[in-house]
């Protein structure tokens, strides 16, 4: 049986930590844990919002203008959460360090070159990405992308082990579990197949498929799997839907 007030207050906790659209305000460790479940639907709202608003005011223009914007709002939304994560990974990975000394890097509040460069290429990859994509017949893939990136991020937990240091990271790893990220995994290809089609969710799919697995051999090898790996996931799994897109339209 569902319980209707702990569902709303995992889906509470969910938007309230991944976005500003929910209540600012402490949630139990057991919401927090539960608001993996309402990952990939938060995702597909900050998609909605900023995709739809665009297509509104620009209608099917492209161009790095929209795509700024699209980027920009999207950032704005999610308080630019998920970048940290990539940024401070880029910095870690980069350094080639091992154990203590590579989380030492990721919890530098300090950006290094290869933070810079993570974030250069991610944002700019974005830009690029969603200026063509607003002005194709693919626009919709833009709603989905967030959702798909929240779907890997969740994915990508149930596979991983906490560091011992880790808090918020390893609240979402307990709440990721096999059927909760079977129904994101789902519901993520669903709204993928209903937005833009089979032919672009598969190729994300593959595309997500390597990097979520390079996440994942880094983890093992640093003996742990934080919050930032997550933040990372969730890039990764948004530049995976749009770049599906982009490609199946080739």
């Amino acid at each position: 049986m569902i319980n209707i007030q702990t569902e709303t207050n995992s889906f509470a906790a969910a938007m309230g930590f991944l976005t500003r659209l929910g209540p600012a305000r402490l949630f139990t460790t057991e919401e927090m844990a539960s608001a993996v479940r309402h990952f990939t639907l938060a995702g597909l709202i900050v998609g909605a919002i900023v995709t739809l608003a665009l297509h509104l005011l620009f209608g099917q223009a492209n161009g790095a203008v929209q795509g700024w914007l699209w980027v920009a709002l999207s950032i704005w939304l999610t308080r630019a959460l998920h970048w940290d994560g990539w940024a401070d990974l880029w910095d870690a990975w980069g350094s080639c360090a091992q154990g203590d000394k590579f989380w030492a890097i990721m919890k530098d509040s300090h950006i290094g070159a290869f933070g810079v460069i993570g974030l250069v290429m991610g944002l700019g990859g974005q830009i690029l990405f969603t200026g063509q994509l607003l002005g194709s017949p693919l626009w919709m893939a833009l709603i989905w992308a967030p959702g798909f990136g929240r779907a890997a991020a969740a994915l990508i937990a149930m596979l991983g082990t906490p560091p011992p240091t880790s808090t918020l990271g390893r609240l979402s790893l307990i709440g990721a579990t096999k059927p909760v990220v079977a129904f994101q995994a789902l519901l993520a290809l669903l709204a993928g197949i209903l937005l833009c089609g089979a032919k672009p969710v598969a190729l994300a799919c593959v595309i997500a498929a390597a990097g979520l697995t390079a996440l994942l051999r880094l983890s093992r090898r640093q003996n742990g799997l934080n919050g930032d790996f997550l933040g990372a996931a969730i890039i990764w799994g948004e530049l995976s839907a749009m770049l599906g897109a982009l490609l199946s339209l080739a």
